[in-house]
């Protein structure tokens, strides 16, 4: 602490956060006065290191347009997520309704295509909404669908270890093809992890209403 301002914010902001820690400060220097080089990578090498961690964790946010319909579990599970992508560009700009058995079966059967014959032929069953021209690849649209169908064509070999003895449908998480964990109920995942270690807001202060 330096100034003045900095203490006032070391008294304040503890009552601002309901934590009421006002040792915090000096608890943490006293801590990292304890941490050693050799402590901070063991925990590189333990908890983020990918090719080392045990207990590695990485964490993907997929985005998914307002018009485009959202994959139910079963779809998570049962398809290829390159085979949702596409089925997700697919509606989008086109419109029309996607049956993942089809699009799959398509999709197996294109692999022996050119990327160009493949696009064209998708084009024939899922025509562009409100277009009779040509397909321009370097339209927007097209060149979202010709992407998600490459992808589709030529899925990357990756995957993350499979648990097949581990059920988290109740707090609305599961597994997809590729071994990834989905979460589709962000507030319900939440309400079952258990508290961290950071400072939890103490109970409000009430009163004393005894008279004396």
């Amino acid at each position: 602490l330096t100034s003045v301002d900095a203490e006032a914010n070391r008294m304040w902001t503890p009552i601002e956060e309901a934590t009421y820690d006002f040792a915090r400060l000096a608890d943490e220097v006293e801590s990292l006065q304890k941490v050693k080089v050799d402590d901070v990578l063991d925990m590189w090498d333990r908890y983020i290191n990918p090719q080392t961690a045990v207990t590695y964790t990485r964490v993907d946010s997929q985005l998914w347009a307002a018009k485009t319909s959202y994959p139910s579990s079963t779809d998570m599970t049962t398809w290829p997520e390159s085979i949702l992508a596409l089925a997700g560009c697919l509606e989008s700009e086109t419109h029309m309704p996607v049956d993942l058995s089809d699009l799959s079966r398509f999709v197996h059967t294109a692999v022996r295509q050119t990327s160009a014959d493949a696009l064209a032929s998708l084009a024939c069953q899922y025509p562009m909404a409100n277009s009779t021209q040509m397909i321009d690849e370097t339209a927007s649209g097209w060149s979202k669908i010709k992407n998600a169908l490459n992808m589709a064509m030529h899925p990357h070999n990756q995957h993350a270890l499979q648990d097949s003895e581990t059920n988290f449908t109740h707090v609305e998480m599961y597994q997809t093809m590729e071994g990834k964990w989905v979460i589709t109920d962000v507030d319900k995942f939440k309400a079952t992890q258990a508290l961290h270690r950071l400072p939890v807001p103490a109970i409000k202060l009430i009163p004393n209403t005894l008279t004396k």
